[in-house]
């Protein structure tokens, strides 16, 4: 007997499986690519096709819900219009916090993706603290 596959775990290998795919994966090869649908589709039957792809349209919803951008997208394979899914990575990673010395001011570089942001000191210990309120974290040091 097979364990049972976690939402959590489907949801976190559906998003790894996008996030190392540069062009837009069709549904098809998301179902043999994925573990939890591939084991959903065991007997081949259409039965059990259906209720795989029901699961992935329910965990693509819930992502999209969760503040996930996975896109729909429609391409071209040789003239053949296909629908497919995709994570692009610069909209899934958070920016790169970068820490400037006391009086130093520069512009990001908007042209990295996803782009710099750049805090002073005194713009980092507010950012802190406004994330300490609303979160559990370890104290951001003073001095």
């Amino acid at each position: 007997m097979s364990e049972r596959i976690s939402k959590t775990q489907r949801w976190l290998d559906l998003i790894a499986y996008l996030l190392g795919r540069r062009l837009p994966v069709a549904v098809e090869e998301i179902m043999e690519a994925v573990p939890s649908y591939a084991a959903a589709m065991t007997g081949g039957d259409e039965k059990a096709s259906a209720s795989a792809r029901r699961m992935f349209e329910r965990d693509k919803d819930e992502l999209r819900a969760s503040g996930i951008p996975l896109k729909t997208v429609e391409y071209s394979i040789d003239g053949l219009e296909q629908l497919g899914y995709s994570l692009p990575r610069g909209d899934f990673y958070l920016p790169y916090l970068k820490l400037l010395e006391e009086g130093r001011r520069r512009e990001p570089d908007l042209s990295r993706s996803p782009p710099e942001v750049l805090l002073s000191p005194w713009e980092a210990r507010v950012a802190f603290e406004a994330v300490e309120r609303v979160a559990d974290l370890p104290a951001f040091p003073r001095g």
